[in-house]
């Protein structure tokens, strides 16, 4: 069960970086080798990524209710 929460929080905290750069796919990137590379060197055992998945989903209500216009606004037609 922790995967799929953890899929939902990383997903919606990548695209707002993502729109927020400006459209870069690079921030994105090395935002999620970063996330890799420290879950690699720390060994993370499945409690503390149950901890990390808390943490992000709480980053990711943080980041919705902030940006509500982001993710509900009608995108602007050109």
């Amino acid at each position: 069960m922790n995967f799929p929460d953890s899929m939902v929080a990383f997903v919606l905290v990548m695209n707002w970086l993502y729109f927020r750069c400006g459209r870069s796919i690079l921030i994105p990137v090395v935002s999620r080798a970063s996330a890799n590379m420290s879950a690699e060197i720390f060994m993370t055992d499945p409690d503390s990524k149950i901890i990390q998945t808390g943490l992000m989903l709480v980053l990711s209500v943080i980041i919705i209710v902030r940006e509500r216009r982001l993710f509900f606004a009608r995108p602007e037609t050109q």
